[in-house]
Formats: C-alpha cells, sequence, structure tokens
C-alpha cells in the first residue's frame, strides 16, 4: 500500500448514461501537459473536459453543498475550489512551475487539521463559516454528521462546502464517517450534501471495494448524493505503471454502483511530473504545488458537470443563472464605456468579476447600459475580451 496525497480524477459517463447519476470511466489519462521555461499548462484534446472560469465553476455549483474529507492534501483541493470561485487562482495556461500562489492554509476558515463548513459566493470571502471546529482532535464524523452541518441549506446565490481533515490513512475516519451517517443518529438522517467527495490515501483494492459498497449503500438512501472517490495521485518514487494498475483496479470496483464515482489521476499525475510541469512541495512528497492543486480542482468539477448532467432532475431544482453571469455581457459592458476600459483592462485581458461587481454596485445607479446589444457602442475589441485574470487584478 503507498501513502499519497488527495485528489481527483475524472470520468465519462459509462454505456448506461441515461441513467441517473452514471458511473464515470477514468479520462484523466488524456490530459496534455506542456512547459515553456518556467511555466507549465495542461489541457485535454477532446470536447468531455474542460477549463473552468470562476463564474462557470460557480454557477455549477451554487445552491449545492460539497463535502470533502481527506488529509491535508483534500484541505488543498477545498482551498483552491475556495479561491477559485473568488477569483483568486493562478492562471491555468500559465501557471509558475512550483508557484505556491495558493495557500497551504486558510487560517479564518481552513484551518490546519480542523473542520468547517462555509457557505460560499464570488463576492465574499464567506458567508458563513458555522459549524468551525478548529480542533485537530475533532474527529472527521462528528465533524461533518451533526446537526449544523446537515441543517445548512445554500441560496441561489450561494454554495455549502463542508471540509473535515482525517488524517493519514484517511479511509479509517471516512470509514467512520460514512457509518455514522448510515446510522442515521445526530441528524445524520437529514444530511444529504449534492457531493460527497472521499480523498483515499492507498492503493489498496480491498479498501476501495469497501468504501464503494459503503457509498452505494448511503446512495440507495440518498439518491441525489453522488460519492467521488478520489484515488492516489503521484508520490516520490511511485511509477506510472504501478498507478495506472490502480486507476484501472478502482474505476472497474466502482463501475458496479449508480452514483459512486471513480475518479483516477494516478497515470496522469505521474506524466505530469515526467513533463517537469507538475511539481512536489520540497518538503512533502504528497503535496503539489500549484498546477496540481489546479488540476484536481478542475477533475473535481468536470466530474461534478458530467453528474449533473447525467441527471435531469437535479438540473431542473437548480434555478436560473442570473442574468449578469454570461461573460459576453461582461465584455460589453467594459467595452462600452472608456473609463472602464481603462480600469478593468490591461495587457490585453480583462478583469470581468470586477466589472459584473462595478455594475451592480455602481453602474446601474449611474444609468450605464449593461450587457450587449445591437444600439450597443462598439464590443471590447480582441485586445481586451481575453480571459479574466483568474486572481481578479488585471
Amino acid at each position: 500500500m503507498m501513502g499519497w496525497r488527495c485528489i481527483c480524477l475524472l470520468s465519462i459517463p459509462c454505456a448506461a448514461a441515461a441513467a441517473p447519476n452514471a458511473t464515470f470511466g477514468a479520462l484523466a489519462d488524456r490530459v496534455v501537459w506542456a512547459r515553456i521555461n518556467n511555466t507549465g499548462s495542461y489541457d485535454w484534446p477532446g470536447s468531455t473536459l474542460r477549463h473552468f472560469t470562476p463564474v462557470e465553476a460557480f454557477d455549477l455549483l451554487r445552491g449545492r453543498h460539497v463535502l470533502v474529507l481527506g488529509n491535508s492534501v483534500a484541505r488543498h483541493v477545498v482551498i483552491a475550489l475556495h479561491l477559485l470561485i473568488r477569483g483568486r487562482a493562478p492562471e491555468v495556461h500559465r501557471i509558475k512551475i512550483g508557484g505556491h500562489a495558493l495557500p497551504a492554509v486558510e487560517s479564518s476558515v481552513w484551518e490546519r487539521h480542523g473542520a468547517a463548513s462555509a457557505e460560499l459566493t464570488p463576492k465574499q470571502k464567506y458567508v458563513s463559516n458555522a459549524c468551525r471546529h478548529p480542533n485537530e482532535n475533532m474527529a472527521a464524523a462528528a465533524a461533518t454528521v451533526n446537526c449544523c452541518v446537515a441543517r445548512r441549506k445554500a441560496s441561489n446565490y450561494s454554495f455549502i462546502l463542508t471540509y473535515a481533515f482525517t488524517a493519514t490513512p484517511s479511509e479509517p475516519q471516512i470509514r467512520k464517517s460514512l457509518g455514522l451517517w448510515a446510522e442515521g443518529a445526530h441528524c445524520a438522517s437529514s444530511l444529504a450534501p449534492d457531493y460527497v467527495v472521499l480523498c483515499l490515501t492507498q492503493t489498496d483494492v480491498v479498501a476501495f471495494r469497501a468504501l464503494a459498497r459503503q457509498s452505494a449503500a448511503l446512495r440507495k438512501r440518498h439518491p441525489r448524493t453522488t460519492f467521488v472517490l478520489l484515488t492516489p495521485p503521484h508520490v516520490k518514487g511511485a511509477t506510472g505503471l504501478m498507478l495506472r494498475a490502480f486507476d484501472l483496479a478502482a474505476v472497474a470496483e466502482a463501475k458496479p454502483f449508480d452514483g459512486v464515482v471513480a475518479l483516477p489521476l494516478g497515470e496522469s499525475t505521474a506524466r505530469g511530473i515526467n513533463a517537469r510541469v507538475l511539481k512536489h512541495d520540497a518538503d512533502n512528497d504528497h503535496h503539489f504545488a500549484d498546477a496540481g492543486r489546479l488540476f484536481e480542482v478542475e477533475m473535481l468539477l468536470n466530474a461534478f458537470s458530467i453528474a449533473s448532467a447525467a441527471e435531469p432532475d437535479r438540473a431542473a431544482t437548480q434555478e436560473p443563472a442570473p442574468w449578469w453571469f454570461a461573460d459576453k455581457d461582461a465584455r460589453c459592458y467594459v467595452g462600452r464605456y472608456a473609463d472602464l476600459t481603462r480600469h478593468f483592462c490591461a495587457g490585453g485581458r480583462c478583469d470581468l468579476q470586477k466589472a459584473r461587481d462595478h455594475y451592480r454596485e455602481h453602474g446601474r445607479h449611474e444609468g450605464r447600459k449593461y450587457g450587449c446589444g445591437d444600439s450597443s457602442p462598439a464590443i471590447v475589441s480582441s485586445a481586451t475580451s481575453g480571459r479574466a485574470n483568474s486572481n481578479g487584478t488585471n
């Protein structure tokens, strides 16, 4: 068995794609890694997987509850997702090799060895961080399967993100959490997150099979919950062949269970290391720098997106996106007014999130026109219509 860092993996619907919440098969090995000097990037050659802007990521998750169980690597994924939603993550097409723009800890919310459940929006650091347990002795089961977490509800303009530290190996605490949830005590019967992300730490097929079955049993009680089991990514000393073997085994073990997703990233992250795009922290064989963390988050978002598309009933319950979400309308707004172009655009890119905020907070009160239309002045040129910097600055 091999200890690891938490990670996410991706997949496509299996042959029974029409079934609700269909199981996925691995797609992570299709990623293409590229390095130019001291910056790196990753992309997918097909059309199934994609990158997410902050607005797209938030629109996917608004009104939802995501629960994550895992070790410190899982916390890194949670923090990266939080900062991506807020527009503060590095630009995925130009990631500094070995860069650490993404912190290891957000002390006000996601503490080391702690647990928290926060209501998040793109605008605020958090709306509420109730159910917070900064105590590293708080067991993951008690921190997540309780009345405080179970009663949390997101609005159409927010989502709930819950995380609990499990230590390494993570499997014992995960099994305990799922067991407590299955018992239905301590308000557990009303706990119904949309996505449960289990960050595993061992390449142990028997342990994976047991967790897949335990998740499937809970899925029968909570048919709207998708369980995402994350397999170990590359760690120093691991081989791509070994990781690929476990990835394939994990997909096979999860396939019989509806609503249980295996996201294998072992071989793909090993190739990222070989391409010198991914880099482990100097003081930790399991932790990745920014590129690895962003890759994990976007693979997880792709998994959520595919799961949501496979469940028409789930998608139907989500209210339409607020009208100002579309990037093209924000670009038109910025391009219509020279002062806004100067303020929000530089170097061929515009900060579209700040443009949206400007209209909601100031522009509409000043009588400015938002969005695109035939009567609008010239739209933003190609020099200023690029993707907004993900860190929210020009």
